[in-house]
């Protein structure tokens, strides 16, 4: 959570279904160009390499979402 205030709740709770509709759209559109019933194996490989992009991308977006606001104490030591 952001911070302990209605407002962060609602961020919070906003990048979360945020984050879920931009998933399930982005899954409707994998099962519309690689249809299932005409291509199993292309579809899951499409699938699992959707997510693996959705995974990489969203953790790129925290951590220069974190990067603006600068860590405090967080950063490892050379």
């Amino acid at each position: 959570m952001s911070d302990s205030t209605f407002r962060g709740l609602l961020k919070d709770l906003g990048i979360f279904f945020g984050t879920v509709l931009a998933f399930v759209a982005g899954f409707l559109l994998v099962s519309y160009v690689m249809a299932p019933s005409r291509n199993p194996y292309g579809f899951w490989f499409g699938f699992l390499l959707y997510m693996y992009v959705f995974s990489k991308t969203l953790r790129w977006s925290l951590d220069r979402q974190r990067g603006k606001k600068g860590r405090k104490g967080n950063d490892k030591i050379h």
